[in-house]
């Protein structure tokens, strides 16, 4: 996660997450961007914002982003649990994801292993 200054305004840039996070820069101000058929902004709860993507009538919440200072040992810790214990999901399950214009596509090994917008996502199907 990272926050970058555009045009004097803040923005939260983490495209690394995955799942519904974000796919490019979104306004750490509360505005809300719109790219591959995703809604999401930055939310104000107290001292701490929170990302938001757009789920079938409301917004639902990605993660908290605090304004505390981290230090490399937190991201130490949290990347080798993910990389390495045997309940982290990114061991337990392959997952592929492709953006188009129009939808994020998702394929992986989980019980429902497609998952595009309500709708469908247009252009070829996925191989199961």
């Amino acid at each position: 996660m990272l926050r970058v200054d555009l045009a004097g305004a803040p923005w939260l840039v983490d495209v690394g997450f995955g799942g519904d996070g974000i796919l490019g820069p979104v306004p750490l101000d509360g505005g809300e961007i719109q790219r591959h058929g995703e809604r999401h902004r930055v939310a104000a709860e107290g001292r701490l914002g929170v990302l938001q993507t757009w789920v079938q009538g409301g917004w639902r919440d990605i993660y908290e982003i605090y304004p505390d200072e981290v230090f490399p040992i937190d991201w130490v810790v949290a990347n080798h649990y993910t990389s390495t214990h045997p309940e982290s999901r990114f061991v337990r399950f392959l997952t592929v994801q492709t953006p188009t214009p129009e939808c994020r596509r998702v394929l992986n090994q989980r019980p429902h292993p497609h998952r595009d917008p309500p709708g469908g996502c247009p252009g070829p199907a996925t191989a199961g």
